[in-house]
């Protein structure tokens, strides 16, 4: 035996006889050995990514040869990429060959004698790879290639079963969350307005006759209905019934109620008419919790109306302070906050312009906040798209809550009967901040006038009005005379793109003066763009970025999808699987809030949400946001942009959609605001539905209405069919119908909205009468139909753009302001 020139050659001399006796030797020498010391190691170079291998940099590591046992050829490794168009190769079929990508980079690779290659032929999940990088030229072409030596496959932390990680708690309530409804939220409201309904019999008009403003009434189950309806009604301490809850919010709080949480309302107002009779205006309160967790929220309240009585007895200098530290913590407020807070403190209307995430909210905020406080004055926030007052509404609503104060929402999309609810609530001081649309604002301003507490209007996003006056948006045009009616409250406007013209256009509409007009030109150059729309593997990337562990939102359009990329993200990355979760509107209060702080604190790496993730939320160290699905607009391309970053440090932002995205967008506004024909289309069969009623039904007829055939308040008798029979019934009557469930509810909307039909009755038992011999209506009086109509022009402008522009250009949108030469720069 004589060892070679080196460590680990050895060469043996021996007679062919005795090769087998040899052979058996050996083995049972090794057999002896641990099975460590037959695992191939060795050390990583570097970690590399897959940008950075191409011909030059692999060309440049053969400067290192000669490679041997004392000179070994550098072994490389990536991590967090996806194996692509995997298939086993070899005549048995033991190799494994594939693509190693990121979503934006791939490369071709081969793993020799790959084990488990059943596995790595179906995993689609994230896998870090060990590597030796070469150059193959193949028909005088060379491209890199990546000798597979390991596959990592990355596995999920073993489950801590006594205690659930967030994430893994709300998936298995994911199917209830998708399920939740909107209005579920009212059961989280410490109190709210409303009418009560019911009303007509002679024994509640005797009892309603003999109330006081002021007086409280009991909010119990129903002594008379079956069990199971578990209907709740108002009643006075005698027992007397005076009347029912809306039937929606009868199911929001009949679980509470019988899970032990306690209902009280109290008279706000009695009115009468000779054809009604007596109605009751009620606020509703929450006064006493059946659970230890909902009695700890009951003192919560109970301590943000002490806070608001402390804040009230505060000058006003040292009161702005206090909102700061509240609204913000130990940060200062930025030049441009401070000028412009002073300035609305003085009485005088303001322009602020700055870029996307500097901070503009956070002026009315405080500003909305001292009024409330120092004037018990309302504030009107003014918003261009029905969809970001939605988004706004809840951090708003929260935020303001734990001062003591009271937000809510006034839309096309609110109920007629909620709206007057609010007004009630407005006019009795209930509400301190109302969020609305310049459709709605301009249609119903006598009744803000009327509500004579408005001072302070915001117009957010401002550079919707300053192109108004082309045509583009007429309800902008209206806010001088609204203004006026609102006896000229001080105004703020606040956009991040307002040049010259159209700063302008916005001082006029408001009253600003040039001198009120103050700039922030500070460009967010830490900001990047990584600008892969139209992806053909858009997953990929997701996954690579998910899997670094930095701190991530993805955003897309829907709850449905906030789920299932969560889900696809967490099978991806098991590692990370605990740390994944979803947001979006079907989560309780409690549940957001809970999400919220743990992506603060790093427990949770990766948030998977709807638009409203992150606004009005102390996030500074988000280093990507991903934009999965298109913005449905400009607004909100820019502020969800604008969330990575904020503390400065670099962070990027990528653009995963594309047109199949637009597409999908189109038709989810479309049922949202169904075009005009669409809505002939369904008013016609509406009409022909009643028609059919009053034939089959004649004898209803007389028991509509007591007025003439010609009347105003005459309907013909009521059908009974469901959304879903009434699209189909509208397509059988027109082919080129396209009209769908969620159409036909937007459209029983706007013509109950316009007095062409009114709905009793709910769900399953609901009825649709239509009025007999309408006047001619125009669907631009419906703040519905014109809110909807907006949002579809606007998407259009914002699609044509955000698919053409240059990475450059979608850059300069988010990251810097667009600034009039003239105001106070600061």
């Amino acid at each position: 035996m004589r060892f070679g020139g080196h460590s680990g050659a050895v060469g043996v001399t021996l007679d062919a006889a005795n090769i087998d006796a040899f052979r058996v030797r050996m083995e049972e020498e090794l057999s002896k050995l641990p099975e460590d010391d037959f695992v191939s190691t060795g050390e990583v170079t570097a970690l590399v990514g897959l940008p950075e291998l191409d011909v030059e940099s692999i060309n440049s590591l053969e400067a290192l040869q000669p490679f041997g046992q004392g000179n070994k050829k550098p072994l490389l490794a990536t991590t967090g990429v996806c194996m692509r168009d995997c298939c086993r190769v070899g005549g048995a079929g033991e190799h494994l060959r594939f693509n190693a990508t990121d979503g934006v980079h791939a490369l071709p690779a081969i793993m020799f004698r790959a084990p488990n290659v059943e596995q790595a032929v179906d995993f689609e999940g994230a896998v870090n790879l060990v590597f030796e990088a070469v150059n193959e030229t193949w028909q005088g072409r060379t491209k890199p290639k990546l000798m597979v030596r390991d596959i990592i496959y990355r596995e999920a932390l073993q489950p801590d079963q006594s205690t659930p990680s967030l994430a893994d708690t709300l998936f298995l309530r994911a199917h209830s969350i998708l399920a939740r409804k909107e209005y579920e939220g009212i059961a989280e409201a410490s109190s709210f307005p409303t009418i009560a309904r019911q009303v007509q019999t002679p024994a509640r008009q005797a009892a309603i006759a003999q109330l006081f403003v002021g007086q409280t009434i009991d909010i119990i189950f129903d002594p008379t209905a079956a069990h199971e309806q578990k209907t709740l009604v108002l009643a006075t301490e005698q027992g007397e019934v005076l009347g029912e809850l809306r039937t929606a919010i009868n199911a929001a709080l009949a679980p509470l109620v019988a899970k032990g949480v306690q209902y009280r309302a109290r008279v706000v107002a009695l009115t009468h008419s000779e054809q009604k009779g007596y109605g009751l205006n009620i606020m509703v309160e929450r006064c006493c919790s059946g659970d230890a967790a909902a009695q700890k929220e009951d003192s919560s309240k109970a301590d943000s109306a002490q806070l608001r009585h402390s804040l009230e007895a505060l000058p006003p200098e040292e009161m702005t302070e206090a909102l700061r530290e509240r609204m913000i913590g130990s940060h200062a407020l930025l030049p441009a906050q401070a000028a412009a807070l002073q300035q609305l403190a003085r009485g005088h209307s303001t322009l602020c312009v700055m870029a996307t995430g500097r901070g503009k909210s956070l002026i009315f905020h405080i500003h909305a906040a001292r009024e409330a406080l120092l004037h018990k004055h309302m504030s009107v926030f003014v918003f261009p798209l029905r969809a970001l007052v939605a988004d706004q509404a809840y951090h708003l609503t929260q935020m303001f809550e734990t001062l003591g104060m009271s937000v809510r929402v006034l839309t096309g999309e609110t109920a007629l009967g909620e709206r007057d609810d609010i007004f009630l609530g407005a006019r009795s001081g209930a509400i301190d901040v109302l969020l609305t649309t310049p459709e709605f604002l301009a249609i119903h301003s006598a009744r803000f006038a009327a509500l004579n507490r408005v001072g302070f209007v915001v117009v957010d996003e401002a550079h919707h009005a300053g192109v108004a006056k082309g045509g583009n948006r007429g309800a902008y045009t209206e806010l001088p005379r609204v203004l006026s009616e609102l006896h000229n409250p001080v105004c703020l406007a606040v956009s991040a793109t307002a040049q010259n013209e159209s700063a302008q256009e916005i001082c006029s509409l408001l009253g600003i003066e040039a001198s009120h007009v103050v700039v922030d030109t500070s460009v967010r150059s830490n900001l990047a763009l990584c600008d892969e729309r139209d992806s053909r593997d858009r997953d990929a990337v997701l996954i690579h970025l998910v899997a670094s562990g930095e701190k991530v939102i993805v955003y897309v359009n829907s709850r449905e999808q906030s789920v299932m990329l969560a889900r696809m993200l967490r099978r991806a990355v098991p590692d990370l699987g605990h740390k994944i979760s979803f947001y979006n509107a079907g989560l309780t209060r409690k549940e957001r809030l809970k999400v919220e702080n743990a992506f603060r604190r790093g427990e949770l790496c990766c948030i998977v949400s709807t638009s409203a993730f992150g606004e009005g939320v102390n996030l500074p160290d988000v280093r990507a946001v991903v934009l999965y699905h298109m913005p449905f607009g400009a607004v909100e391309f820019n502020q969800m942009s604008g969330r990575a970053g904020r503390d400065g440090k670099p962070a990027q932002i990528y653009l995963l959609f594309g047109d199949r995205d637009a597409r999908i967008n189109e038709r989810l506004l479309e049922a949202a605001a169904p075009k005009r024909s669409a809505l002939v289309a369904l008013y016609r069969t509406f009409m022909a539905q009643a028609k059919a009623q009053s034939e089959a039904q004649p004898e209803e007829q007389t028991g509509v209405s007591a007025q003439p055939a010609t009347s105003d308040t005459a309907y013909a008798p009521g059908f009974s069919l469901s959304n879903s029979e009434l699209a189909e019934a509208a397509r059988e009557r027109d082919a080129h119908t396209e009209l769908d469930e969620r159409m036909v509810s937007c459209g029983i909307t706007i013509f109950r909205e316009l007095g062409l039909l009114r709905t009793t009755g709910y769900g399953t038992s609901r009825k649709i009468s239509m009025k007999v011999s309408p006047a001619r209506v125009d669907l631009e009086k419906s703040i519905r139909y014109l809110e909807g109509q907006y949002a579809r022009e606007a998407f259009e402008q914002f699609r044509n753009w955000v698919l053409t522009a240059s990475t450059d250009e979608l850059l300069a949108r988010i990251n810097r302001p667009l600034t009039p030469d003239f105001g106070y720069e600061v």
